[in-house]
C-alpha cells in the first residue's frame, strides 16, 4: 500500500488556508427590527371577518426541525424557552409527531391569530409516512386535529376526522 517513499496528505500535515469570504457576513441583518416585528405580528389581525386565524401547516422530513421551528417561534414570542411542540431524537428512532397537531402562539397574555398544524415526518415512498392524500387534506383544513396518520390508508370524508 505505501512505501517508505508516501508523503503525509496536505491537509494532514497543516490546517488549510483559512477562506476570505468568511471573514464578511454573508447578509446584514438589523437586529433592532426584532421589536417592530413581534409588535406587527401582535397586532396583526387577518383582514375578512370570517377568518378568525390563520393555520401554518409545517411539513419536511423526519428529523428536520418542524416542532423544533415551532418551539423557536413560540420561545421568541414567550420570552422563554418553550418545547410544546415535541422534537424527533435520532438516538431514540422514535417518531413524536404522529397526531396532526396545531399549536397557538400566545404573547403578552394574547393569543395570536396563528396556528402551526405539526405533521408526522414525510418519507419516501417504500417507508413509513403519511398518505400524500393526507397532506394535501391538511393544506385544505381537511384534517381535525389529533387525527393520526395511517401508513396504509389515507383520510376519506367518511372519516369522523375529516373536517
Amino acid at each position: 500500500m505505501g512505501s517508505s517513499e508516501s508523503t503525509p496528505v496536505q491537509w494532514l500535515s497543516s490546517p488549510p488556508p483559512p477562506n476570505p469570504e468568511l471573514d464578511q457576513p454573508w447578509r446584514t441583518f438589523d437586529w433592532g427590527q426584532k421589536k417592530y416585528l413581534k409588535e406587527k405580528l401582535e397586532n396583526f389581525s387577518p383582514s375578512h371577518p370570517d377568518v378568525k386565524d390563520i393555520k401554518i401547516l409545517v411539513a419536511g422530513p423526519i428529523g428536520g426541525g418542524k416542532s423544533s421551528f415551532i418551539n423557536s417561534v413560540d420561545s421568541a414570542f414567550q420570552g422563554r424557552i418553550s418545547s410544546r411542540a415535541l422534537v424527533y431524537s435520532y438516538a431514540s428512532g422514535q417518531i413524536l409527531s404522529q397526531n396532526l397537531k396545531g399549536f397557538s402562539i400566545r404573547s403578552g397574555g394574547k393569543t395570536l391569530p396563528f396556528i402551526f398544524k405539526d405533521t408526522m415526518g414525510l418519507e419516501s415512498p417504500v417507508s413509513a409516512g403519511p398518505q400524500t392524500e393526507d397532506i394535501i387534506n391538511a393544506v385544505f383544513g381537511h384534517v381535525k386535529d389529533g387525527y393520526k396518520f395511517n401508513e396504509g390508508q389515507a383520510l376519506t370524508y367518511k372519516d369522523q376526522h375529516f373536517n
